[in-house]
């Protein structure tokens, strides 16, 4: 139930007095002790990842305090790593004629002292610096962590922080929570279990109640700090996520860190930390909030809740002048548009579909056979091994190097591939993302030539079997990208293929030359540097000209070498093109027709999204028995996240897709109803103009001069809201 705060002029004319008292204490069990004269100048509560501040002014010499008719000489003041507690009183807008008391927390860690002139007494004037308890949560890292062993029995402490849900694994106790495990039985940490973990395990305390002395660098008993908990976990405004499975490190990380990585506003969440004196005087109440007027609704059932605390304000008619409002509408998008990784294709190319050509010029290959033949220094022709020397180093310069080695597509390709056999060819790329039918494909899309390059790898996994016309799962093979899949017929075996790194220790080779070791292996390689739609073959343990028996002019020094043809090589290539795979929400058919310039938003989701294609014919392999081609029988999406990428424009239109405002409320007139966290839905300018908010408060600032000066201007208020940026990758 949304509740209304009034602040028209009409019911609340009179001016709203507010009156701050000051209280500090050095130890947190202390009692807290009243500092007449501690003025207070500013305070501020701010929602994470920022921390709340207060100033404070102190005026030392000879004075007279307040409610004292004598004069006395007031000494500076020590109050460096004290705590500090303001007590803010100022009319209840939801009680009449009542006081709303509101408290603010924190401690003074910086003091600067402004000496005054040269009198007989110290005269000075001090200004003191606070910070809210939620400070107290960046001071130190965490480094040790409990867990159930194995091996004792019961909880072990490691001197490591650890990591929640390593690599995607459960580790979490399944019998108590709140700790490691080492067993095969243990759960997975959700976002709630790493918040209640630290909250438990990592407060900052000492002993017994809530003792903070160790956040301030005194020696603490680890055993006893780590023996239980002081800060409890509020969802009253906000379910912590229980249904996720963050892998989250937490070694030499501050638990505020942990908390503003589970608890962010790229989730729709913040948190502030307050003390809980409804339990414990000395407790501390962390409370987490959602950014969303409404439910999201995400995959599987869960949500992000919406924020329950909601408020109205009515600032009508406030003719004195006391309200400022600015409104910021800049959060709103009619589309957003979710990007993965750039689409790519797996295909075959070879000379058989025209589909794969020389990478080297007619010069080039003239040179290659000449190799040093030309040179006057040449050795005379009884001096055998020292030509072929020579003519190995010649053919291995770079001038040469790609002669019968370097292999890609026609300048010319229509960007059709074949079954390596000469069969029919097809479109490598698809117009449109996806057709009405998941499976139904259309024609072909020209993309831009110059970004067309080979990958090293192609989108098929070893543990995927394709040639079935759909993606099977093996149940073996390694989960990782296959390397491209380069083939060439034996010679001796028509029709029959092997792998080019195998073919040169399999084929029969010739034995017309005694002295040469007739075996010879082969590597493939895309040239990620150079990017261009070729590959290179080269030959190992014979010169490169081994596959191209009938290409290759020998010299007569040249041995004979066998009958391999790289026109008989068949290549299954990937390329990666222009165009990404996208999910969009709504469709452009249901965009509003009014709109004149569509606002789109788009989301970055990274490589893990996918969206590769294949069409038929591509050869996937080779029958180890009869070394015939195996085919892909159909066109395939062998990866495709468009339904995951659709979801998350889904998720993130429902964020984005409603206006939101930012606003920012200036007033004389104090009130303490609105805390951190809380949602202002809409505010009331006149009695006919509602303006929807539907975001956050995430700072109350009070401005409070000293009223000591002549001058002085009344005490004001100002309260900011906040949306924040959803990270639909982060849910």
């Amino acid at each position: 139930m949304t509740t209304t705060l009034d602040l028209s002029t009409e019911v609340n004319a009179e001016p709203y007095p507010v009156t701050t008292t000051v209280f500090v204490k050095q130890h947190w069990n202390d009692e807290w002790v009243e500092q007449i004269g501690l003025s207070v100048d500013r305070i501020a509560w701010s929602a994470s990842p920022q921390v709340g501040t207060a100033q404070l002014y102190w005026r030392y010499g000879v004075g007279k305090l307040a409610g004292l008719t004598a004069f006395q000489q007031l000494a500076r003041k020590s109050l460096n790593r004290w705590w500090v507690k303001i007590r803010v009183s100022a009319r209840s807008l939801t009680i009449p004629n009542a006081t709303h008391p509101k408290d603010w927390y924190g401690f003074i860690d910086q003091t600067a002292d402004h000496v005054g002139g040269k009198v007989t007494v110290a005269t000075g004037e001090q200004a003191l610096i606070a910070y809210g308890m939620e400070g107290l949560l960046y001071r130190y890292p965490i480094r040790h962590a409990p867990f159930h062993s194995l091996l004792s029995g019961h909880l072990e402490w490691a001197e490591y922080g650890g990591v929640c849900n390593r690599d995607g694994k459960p580790n979490k106790y399944a019998a108590l929570g709140e700790r490691f495990s080492e067993a095969a039985d243990a759960e997975h940490w959700t976002t709630r279990d790493i918040v209640l973990y630290v909250a438990k395990f990592h407060a900052p305390k000492r002993s017994g109640l809530a003792i903070f002395e160790q956040q301030f660098g005194f020696d603490f008993n680890g055993d006893v700090a780590r023996a239980g908990g002081s800060i409890i976990v509020d969802e009253s405004k906000a379910e912590l996520p229980d249904w996720d499975r963050p892998e989250i490190e937490l070694h030499g990380r501050t638990p505020g860190q942990i908390l503003n990585a589970l608890i962010s506003r790229q989730r729709l969440m913040g948190w502030t930390l307050e003390v809980d004196t409804t339990r414990d005087p000395n407790g501390l109440k962390l409370i987490p909030f959602t950014f969303s007027d409404t439910d999201i609704f995400l995959t599987g059932g869960n949500k992000i809740h919406r924020n329950t605390s909601t408020f109205h304000l009515d600032v009508h008619d406030s003719s004195d002048g006391a309200v400022a409002m600015t409104f910021d509408g800049t959060g709103m998008y009619d589309q957003v548009i979710v990007e993965g990784a750039r689409r790519r294709s797996v295909f075959t190319i070879s000379s058989a579909d025209s589909t794969m050509i020389a990478g080297w010029d007619s010069n080039q290959e003239s040179d290659y056979a000449l190799a040093a033949s030309t040179d006057p220094a040449y050795p005379d022709a009884a001096e055998v091994d020292e030509r072929r020397r020579r003519n190995a180093e010649a053919r291995a310069t770079d001038a040469v190097v790609d002669v019968y080695s370097k292999f890609r597509v026609p300048h010319d390709w229509d960007f059709e591939a074949g079954d390596g056999e000469g069969g029919t060819t097809n479109p490598v790329f698809l117009y449109s993302a996806k057709s009405d039918a998941p499976d139904s494909f259309d024609t072909g899309y020209i993309p831009y030539s110059p970004s067309i390059a080979f990958e090293p790898t192609l989108p098929l996994r070893a543990n995927i079997d394709y040639s079935t016309g759909q993606s099977t799962p093996l149940g073996t093979g390694v989960d990782e990208e296959l390397a491209p899949i380069v083939l060439i017929e034996k010679p001796d075996a028509p029709g029959h293929f092997v792998p080019i790194e195998k073919a040169g220790m399999q084929a029969d080779i010739p034995t017309t030359d005694t002295d040469a070791n007739q075996r010879w292996s082969a590597s493939v390689r895309v040239n990620t540097r150079n990017r261009e739609p070729a590959f290179y073959v080269r030959v190992g343990g014979q010169p490169q000209h081994v596959i191209a028996s009938a290409d290759f002019a020998p010299l007569a020094e040249d041995r004979e070498l066998g009958s391999f043809e790289w026109q008989d090589i068949v290549a299954t290539m990937s390329v990666e093109e222009d165009r990404h795979a996208i999910g969009v929400w709504p469709d452009a058919q249901d965009l509003a027709s009014d709109i004149d310039g569509v606002r789109v938003l788009r989301i970055q989701a990274g490589r893990a999204y996918r969206l590769d294609y294949m069409p038929d014919g591509t050869v996937l392999g080779v029958n180890p028995v009869t070394g015939a081609l195996i085919k892909s029988p159909s066109p395939q999406w062998v990866n495709d996240d468009r339904d995951a990428l659709t979801n998350l424009a889904r998720v993130a239109y429902q964020w984005y897709g409603r206006e939101r405002r930012i606003f920012q409320l200036q007033t004389l007139k104090i009130f303490n109803e609105l805390s951190i966290g809380d949602l202002i839905v809409s505010v009331s300018r006149t009695d006919t103009d509602d303006q929807d908010i539907g975001t956050v408060v995430t700072q109350i600032a009070l401005e409070l001069p000293r009223s000591s000066y002549a001058h002085a201007a009344p005490a004001s208020m100002s309260i900011f809201t906040a949306y924040a940026d959803l990270d639909p990758l982060r849910i």
